[in-house]
């Protein structure tokens, strides 16, 4: 699979299975021998929206595009910045 149908798959499988709006992807990538996806989304809306809960999520899918596992790495305040590493 190519980076872009890897997204595209991810975007998919993310929107399924946590049923809530997906915010976008943070990172792509190879890991060991499979692609490792980052993603984030909203977990609980805000007023102000800088108040809302996002939840960063990996998800891991073999090189056809198979989802081997995901799970959930963080939960942040939009408004929170992150350094790299976090």
């Amino acid at each position: 699979m190519e980076l872009k149908d890897v997204a595209k798959e991810t975007m998919h499988l993310a929107g399924s299975l946590l049923n809530k709006k997906i915010e976008g992807i943070v990172e792509i990538g190879m890991k060991d021998k499979n692609w490792s996806v980052l993603v984030e989304a909203l977990e609980r809306k805000a007023i102000p929206d800088t108040q809302d809960h996002l939840g960063r999520y990996e998800f891991e899918l073999t090189t056809k595009g198979e989802l081997v596992k995901y799970s959930q790495k963080l939960l942040r305040k939009r408004g929170e910045c992150l350094r790299e590493g976090d």
